[in-house]
């Protein structure tokens, strides 16, 4: 027999307890750190200052408004939107809507836009043939509302709506003028008018007297039209010198 005595260690599982509850204890003191971290940021985030957001006046009703309600200055007010959030035919005075005829109803609050009023007429409402806040005067150029039959292809995919201005585009076949010279010549014929409905591919603009006149002639010889969105405020001349397919197709052979 051997005379080695294995003594145990008394204080193994005392360690064993002592340890983890150091363990726990110190779980515990990390998550309490982690919450009250998280606290703070969340609270300094919420505190700290909102991004700056670009904001643009818009005119609203200020009560709810029924049809054929003829606007005052107390039907209306300015509001601050989100440039992003603004409708983008919006109208953006109270001028621009005291004299005019909801054709729609509108409630508090909600944004008036040039498709929702109207000028009042002696037959009841009518499209504002004329522009906000003008009247028929010697000076008033002769306007007139006319309507153009154009395919969605050929009018921005059809997202030209009332409220835009547009330019109109015409094409001609040269052989009506000369049938022994065949060439496509393409032009600006008229620019920035603004768009006062439209109903399917029916748009409706507003023109003087000689330019429905000019419009008349050219969708009766037959060529092509097209609507060419304007940019919202956008006034400058489109300074079109016209294209001709014979000098496009010669540029495009290097002759």
């Amino acid at each position: 027999m051997s005379g080695r005595i294995l003594l145990k260690d008394p204080y193994k599982a005392n360690r064993s307890r002592w340890v983890a509850r150091v363990l726990f204890a110190l779980g515990l003191v990390l998550a309490l750190v982690a919450g009250i971290i998280t606290y703070l940021y969340a609270t300094t985030a919420r505190a700290g200052p909102p991004p700056d957001v670009t904001t643009v006046d818009v005119l609203v009703a200020s009560r709810d408004l029924g049809p054929r309600t003829a606007l005052v200055p107390g039907d209306l007010k300015i509001v601050q939107l989100p440039r992003d959030a603004a409708p983008r035919n919006a109208l953006h005075a109270v001028a621009d809507g005291v004299g005019q005829v909801t054709t729609v109803s509108l409630t508090a609050n909600e944004p008036l836009l040039a498709t929702k009023i109207a000028v009042a007429g002696s037959d009841g409402v009518h499209i504002a043939v004329l522009p906000p806040g003008s009247q028929p005067s010697g000076s008033t150029p002769t306007y007139r509302a006319v309507s153009l039959n154009v395919p969605d292809a050929n009018a921005a995919g059809g997202a030209i709506v009332a409220g835009d201005h547009a330019d109109v585009l015409y094409t001609l076949n040269t052989s009506l003028i000369d049938p022994s010279k065949l060439d496509f010549i393409g032009r600006v014929v008229v620019e920035n008018v603004p768009v006062l409905a439209r109903t399917l591919t029916v748009y409706t603009l507003r023109v003087d007297v000689a330019t429905a006149e000019r419009l008349a002639t050219l969708q009766a010889a037959g060529g092509n039209l097209e609507l060419l969105l304007r940019g919202p405020g956008d006034e400058r001349p489109s300074g079109s010198q016209g294209a001709s397919f014979i000098r496009e197709a010669q540029r495009i052979a290097g002759r």
